[in-house]
């Protein structure tokens, strides 16, 4: 067997700069005081090494109250929402804000299009932390337009989270029929097949429509590179918890229903040695999936099936 590794394996930036913040923190702190604002990415491995160093993890807003002041409060690499914000300002706790660049300005344009009256569709997960923190600058955006306006106590639709997985027909019936200006973004971790859906399915239904492509870039060339490696492979595993982004990688790579995809998080999930015979395995990571946890199922893989390994151009 071969296996055939993705060149494309390294974290993205936003993470490795939430990495690099997180363990000097956690250095120059004693242990316990610095506390994250629920998980600061999507992976395990890593969460579990930056605990075992002393980072405790809050589940909730209602948290905050047990904390003492004293501590650092880590906000996630998705950032968090306007209302967990204004809690730690109103606390006066130290923050550390490890929110992605690039995510940041997503959320400025979130909140500013919603201050221009627009009704924002954001392509994303409904639920999770990223889609929330950018609904958040959305409902703000549109109460202080309201509110300019003179018309603080009307209800006015101020935008929804449509569902970002490709494959699925875009659902846009929380958008009100009488809406005819909406302005499209889109979560980080979604693919551009998936984006491209939704501006296509609005451009047919509203009068003005301005779209705007945020998608990470990272995280589009990894899906890129993941299903050029799919058509390659007769078996393919994508290293990385079950998140946004490895769900769409998956479908991705497995709708030509040729290939063999599976989704491991870490060594301990790979497929028993009998199920491993295949002339080509792909191996491909998110982009949350710190190196140690690919190196170690590579490593696995190689040692049990005396496998060569070669780098996927």
């Amino acid at each position: 067997m071969k296996i055939l590794l993705s060149r494309h394996t390294s974290v993205c930036y936003g993470i490795r700069r939430a990495v690099r913040l997180v363990s000097r923190k956690l250095k120059e702190a004693p242990r316990g005081a610095v506390v994250s604002y629920g998980d600061l990415f999507d992976s395990r491995a890593a969460m579990d090494e930056f605990k075992s160093k002393g980072l405790r993890v809050l589940d909730g807003i209602e948290s905050l109250e047990k904390l003492s002041g004293e501590e650092t409060v880590v906000l996630p690499v998705w950032g968090a929402a306007i209302e967990v914000m204004d809690a730690l300002r109103d606390r006066k706790m130290r923050i550390l804000n490890t929110t992605c660049p690039r995510d940041a300005l997503t959320h400025k344009l979130a909140y500013r299009l919603a201050r221009e009256g627009y009704g924002v569709i954001i392509v994303g997960d409904q639920g999770t932390t990223p889609a929330e923190a950018l609904m958040s600058r959305v409902l703000k955006g549109r109460r202080e337009q309201m509110a300019a306006l003179g018309e603080g106590e009307k209800r006015a639709f101020s935008g929804a989270v449509v569902d970002g997985l490709s494959g699925k027909e875009p659902d846009l019936r929380h958008v009100p029929e009488d809406v005819s200006h909406v302005a499209i973004i889109a979560q980080a971790n979604v693919s551009m097949e998936a984006y491209g859906a939704v501006v296509s399915k609005a451009a047919v239904r509203f009068d003005e429509v301005r779209a705007y492509n945020t998608v990470c870039r990272s995280i589009a060339a990894r899906f890129k590179e993941a299903v050029r490696m799919a058509s390659s492979c007769d078996s393919l595993l994508i290293v990385g918890d079950e998140n946004t982004e490895t769900r769409e990688m998956k479908y991705l790579c497995s709708r030509s229903g040729e290939t063999d995809v599976r989704l491991v998080s870490d060594a301990g999930d790979l497929p028993l040695s009998s199920e491993r015979r295949h002339d080509v395995l792909g191996v491909v990571s998110s982009t949350s999936t710190p190196d140690w946890v690919l190196v170690k199922v590579v490593e696995d893989l190689r040692r049990d099936s005396e496998a060569q390994v070669e780098e996927s151009f």
